[in-house]
């Protein structure tokens, strides 16, 4: 059995992918031995063969997931897109997890393109291209879009619902759950429009989002503009970034647009705005509200 599981919400891939891994091994591999995780940039032929044929005392199902497998090499990926179909029946369980992929939506149908480690949008080469069309052909196969601010609180409350817990907004934000509204914000404050920003703000407090939590995301995401900002200006590449940043390939295409509206000044100064606002509302000077319209008015 093959599983496809792709899309830029690499989180929620992610929680896909240790479900099933969790579910395979309560159901089949109670000692847990007959699982591996590979990286696909990495995987040899010959390891994958030597991974499927380990010996478990207890099973002769395994499990073998594959991280970002589009990475590998052309001569590897032709190899594979005739050794896979061999697996579809083996028995075993192939997870393919591709995180730096997403769909565009075309004029008359969606096209699949990868993000680059510097989160430039890629067009799929030949090889690339026949192996995630066997992929994505297979009987489970799952997209992951990011979701929009609405989606994402529906979707996070839901899962608490459904545990009986309350909204963990830290969790959220380390994760990315709700990282939709705030790049729209932050879009509309590098281009200095102020009534979108005012809008957007208003339609975040509406979605029942704490002021902390708001403060926390802004904070964040400028603290991530200025790091982009200063190394723009000395002279560093959109690669470079991504090895110094270590962002998902989305988060940082998207800071670098919204970087390149602002000077290092002018961000500077929002920054430590922002961190005034952060200090006004833990003392209780000022709500927050208050505070980051006055911020708007400014720009």
């Amino acid at each position: 059995m093959i599983i496809f599981i792709y899309g830029p919400d690499s989180w929620q891939g992610q929680q896909k992918v240790l479900e099933l891994k969790t579910k395979f091994i309560k159901e089949v591999d109670q000692a847990g031995n007959a699982w591996s995780s590979v990286t696909g940039a990495d995987l040899t032929m010959k390891e994958l063969n030597d991974l499927l044929s380990a010996n478990s005392l207890f099973t002769s199902k395994r499990l073998l997931i594959i991280k970002d497998i589009l990475s590998a090499n052309k001569t590897f990926l032709a190899e594979l897109v005739d050794y896979l179909p061999q697996l579809s029946n083996s028995g075993h369980i192939i997870i393919v997890h591709e995180t730096r992929t997403m769909q565009k939506k075309q004029k008359t149908k969606n096209e699949v393109v990868l993000l680059g480690a510097d989160g430039e949008e890629k067009k799929m080469n030949k090889e690339q291209k026949v192996l995630f069309d066997f992929l994505s052909g297979q009987q489970y196969v799952q997209y992951f879009a990011l979701l929009d601010s609405r989606q994402a609180v529906a979707w996070a409350n839901n899962k608490l619902t459904a545990n009986n817990l309350q909204m963990d907004y830290q969790a959220g934000m380390a994760h990315g759950i709700l990282d939709q509204g705030i790049f729209a914000l932050t879009d509309a404050l590098s281009n200095k429009d102020k009534a979108l920003a005012l809008k957007l703000l208003a339609d975040q407090q509406q979605l029942g989002l704490p002021d902390m939590y708001l403060i926390t995301m802004l904070l964040r995401q400028f603290r991530i503009l200025l790091q982009i900002r200063q190394g723009l200006d000395s002279g560093l590449t959109n690669k470079d970034l991504a090895s110094a940043l270590q962002l998902h390939p989305y988060v940082l295409q998207k800071g670098i647009n919204q970087a390149r509206n602002f000077n290092l000044n002018s961000l500077k100064n929002l920054f430590n705005a922002l961190t005034r606002v952060d200090y006004n509302y833990k003392t209780g000077k000022l709500p927050v509200e208050t505070m980051v319209d006055l911020i708007i008015a400014r720009l």
